[in-house]
């Protein structure tokens, strides 16, 4: 019962109260878990004021304004190279990586769920330089209420891997390609999502989300739902090689959420249009311009840089 007011307090700090009530008459959300048989005449005006169980939030010291991190999707391969070059994690630390987001497969990710000395001895050589490792978790579809435990299932499986936070990497405009999907419905079952994950997790749980979201989208105001349940972070994926058409559009979503932390997302893709990425320039040449980008973003909510992705920081590297 009480679950079922916080989903309905979260559904009326996104679309109203009045949608919100006429949400749960038509029933809906199909997991019934966001408006079902919700009491009208609730009285009960505040999200904090409702009993929340208590969890122990590890908080992350390293994620901060001068933190840059890396997208990393072919996590065996980073650990295979930590292995055969015992330098390679100092080298990554003196350019300035200070935090390394792990994708794994699913079926590494029932290896390492009962086979987990590799990834926990990468984890120890990352803290001694002082390098955080956190858990990627991406699929579009774990956005629907019928796959949601899939996703709640994969953190039970790695719960004893000493991961410092989950990133999630949940794009609705992926699904929204089928002219059938109900977008305010699907951005509402995006939020139930992330506050299952915040529930479910001892750690902090950040995502990357398109910009556009920090506006309202057919009635519901993603950002400020995820204000509400309280998002470690908001990873904004703003994929341009001009620094001060990044820093415009960050400033606007960090001024008007002040209560949210953000880090930017910046690409060096190859694969993507030459405007969207910094594929062009050396290391040496990219840290200016990110130098350049943090120095206009002055926001106490401002919290740092993620390039996507490593395994072109590894070829520039060479």
């Amino acid at each position: 019962y009480i679950e079922s007011l916080r989903e309905y307090l979260i559904a009326k700090s996104v679309i109203g109260q009045s949608r919100a009530s006429e949400c749960v008459a038509q029933n809906i959300d199909s997991d019934n878990t966001l408006f079902d048989m919700l009491p009208h005449s609730a009285n009960i005006t505040s999200y904090d004021s409702i009993p929340v169980p208590k969890r122990l939030l590890i908080t992350n010291q390293f994620m901060n304004r001068e933190t840059t991190a890396l997208y990393v999707w072919k996590s065996n391969d980073i650990i295979s190279k930590s292995i055969e070059d015992k330098k390679y994690l100092r080298s990554l630390n003196k350019s300035g990586i200070g935090r390394l987001l792990l994708s794994f497969t699913s079926d590494q990710i029932e290896i390492i769920s009962k086979d987990s000395a590799d990834i926990l001895g990468f984890i120890e050589q990352c803290a001694n330089y002082n390098i955080q490792v956190d858990l990627l978790l991406g699929e579009p579809t774990w956005i629907y209420p019928k796959n949601r435990n899939k996703l709640l299932t994969i953190l039970k499986k790695l719960q004893g891997i000493p991961f410092k936070g989950i990133h999630l990497d949940l794009e609705p405009d992926q699904l929204f390609q089928s002219q059938s999907v109900n977008k305010q419905k699907t951005l509402l079952n995006l939020i139930s999502t992330i506050k299952a994950v915040i529930d479910e997790s001892v750690v902090p749980i950040t995502l990357i989300s398109h910009p556009r979201y920090s506006n309202e989208i057919d009635g519901v105001c993603v950002f400020c739902a995820l204000e509400t349940i309280k998002l470690y972070q908001i990873t904004l994926m703003i994929y341009q090689n001009n620094y001060q058409n990044v820093a415009a559009i960050a400033n606007r979503i960090l001024t008007k959420y002040p209560n949210l932390k953000f880090s930017i997302a910046q690409s060096i893709e190859s694969d993507i249009a030459p405007d969207n990425s910094y594929k062009h320039l050396n290391i040496q040449q990219f840290s200016t311009e990110m130098a350049k980008l943090k120095s206009k973003l002055l926001q106490q909510n401002f919290n740092g840089i993620v390039i996507q992705s490593w395994s072109e920081y590894k070829e520039q590297q060479q």
